[in-house]
Formats: structure tokens, sequence, C-alpha cells
């Protein structure tokens, strides 16, 4: 039976993870969203019900005690979780299973043996002030968001892929093919001639990246549910070849070709640095 892939967001303040989300649900019919635990009261005028299960604040604690929360944060004084019995639930549809985490609730899903993908949702912090004006957020708020902006940008590189979310459906987009790209085990191609690959050089990528250094990032486009590598082919081939962390960050182009000469040379390539 196939399995779900659970797709994980983040982002920076006013980057629009619930939009995309909510976009994501309206285009696609084959996602779904995690529902996770909160200690938080219940409000009147809120969908807890969909995004949420309630537990008082002993009940949560009890649950993080029996080891059932495999994840957890807490933020003004409530907490906020999700649950192995949820994880195990949605696993078995064989769905696009989509939440928005902080960047503390990814790291502590690094040790879940499921399969997921981890997003860093960012954009300019000009359009991320406007954003949080346009959401009538006063300016002891703004202030407040846009201070943690440098802090939360350091952070990209714990995750797997990178999106500047400009446009909502080109994001939307983006993110589908991510989940379709991994969920049905395609092969991320290359519009870069593998003929330049050097061996000296992937052997010092190689050695940083076994020391904890970060190389930098590969860079991808999307065309037709399908990841192209444009940029950083050295750079993901170190990662293969170690089998660790490499974040791919997305740029958009319009300029990609077709077909690709170098597409055979590639999979022959590929094969010898992922063993």
């Amino acid at each position: 039976m196939a399995k779900s892939i659970f797709l994980f967001i983040s982002g920076t303040a006013g980057a629009g993870k619930n939009t995309i989300i909510e976009s994501l649900q309206e285009k696609y019919d084959n996602v779904h969203f995690l529902r996770s635990h909160t200690s938080r009261p219940r409000r009147a005028d809120d969908n807890s019900d969909t995004y949420y299960y309630i537990e008082s604040q002993e009940e949560f604690e009890k649950l993080i005690d029996k080891g059932e929360i495999i994840e957890f944060d807490k933020f003004n004084g409530n907490y906020y979780g999700i649950s192995k019995k949820e994880i195990e639930r949605l696993q078995s549809l064989d769905k696009i299973i989509l939440k928005d985490l902080s960047v503390l609730g990814v790291s502590n899903l690094k040790e879940l043996k499921v399969d997921f993908i981890s997003v860093f949702l960012t954009a300019p912090k000009k359009i991320l002030k406007e954003r949080l004006i346009n959401r009538n957020y006063d300016k002891k708020q703004i202030r407040s968001r846009l201070k943690l902006y440098n802090s939360e940008q350091r952070q990209m590189s714990l995750y797997d892929y990178i999106i500047e979310n400009i446009k909502i459906e080109s994001t939307t987009e983006k993110l589908f093919t991510i989940a379709h790209t991994q969920k049905n085990k395609l092969q991320i191609q290359t519009l870069e001639s593998c003929q330049n690959v050097l061996e000296k050089k992937l052997e010092k990528l190689t050695k940083k990246i076994e020391k904890g250094k970060f190389i930098g990032y590969v860079k991808v486009l999307s065309k037709n549910n399908q990841i192209y590598i444009v940029e950083g082919i050295n750079e993901y081939l170190a990662h293969l070849k170690t089998n660790t962390h490499c974040p791919l960050l997305f740029i958009d182009s319009t300029d990609l070709i077709e077909t690709d000469e170098n597409l055979k040379e590639w999979k022959k390539i590929i094969k010898l640095y992922k063993n």
C-alpha cells in the first residue's frame, strides 16, 4: 500500500504559510491537513475542530509523559504538538499531508521515522512588512516580527527546500512538485552539463560536509511536476556521496529548455554517488 508524504512548512512572519496551505488544499484533491494537539482554550470564532485536538494542559503533559507526543512547542503559555497516533493514522492514506511548523518543530522532527519534507518560505523584508501592515498589525507588533527576520533566515540551511514566496500560484505549484517528486521517487534531473564535474572538487566538498560545514545551496527550478538542478551539481553529488543534508533553493526562470542532452549522462553519473 502506498504511503503518505508529509510536507512540513516553516517560514518567517508574513511569509504566507497559512495562505499557501489553503491554496494547496483548494487546488489539489490529494492533500490533507495534519491536525495537531494544543492546550490553548477553544475560541468561539475559530475552526479548531479542523486544525486542533483541544486538550487541557494537564492532559497534554500526560500525553508527553506517555511518549504519545512526538513533537511539541510551547507558545504564550500553551502547548502545540503532533501525536504519534495522528501520524500513524494519516500515513496510510496515500496523500500529501500538510502542516505548518516552527523552526524548533522541524528540528524536533528530524528523528521522525516517516517520509517527510521540510520547506522554508521566505520573502524580501519589504514585502513581509507590507503583508504585516495589511493584516492590521500595530507598529510594535511589526517591529517585533521583523526583528526575528535575520535570525529566522539563518535557519534556512536546516530545510530540504527553500522557496521565495512572492506569487501564491507559483509557490503552490512548487510545493506540489516537491511532494510529487519525493512521493513518487522521481529522480531530480539536471540542466547543467555533467562534463565539468571535477572529482577533486567533489572530494573537498565531501570533506567539508563530513566536518559539518555548510557548503551552499543547490539552485533548482520546477517544470511539469519535475525538479531540475540549474546550479550546484558538485554540491548535490557531494551530498549524495555523504548522504547528508543539502538544501535546494528554488529560483524562477523563464528560459528553461524543453530537453537536455545531458540527462542520460546525468542518470549514469548519479548512480556512482548514490551508493
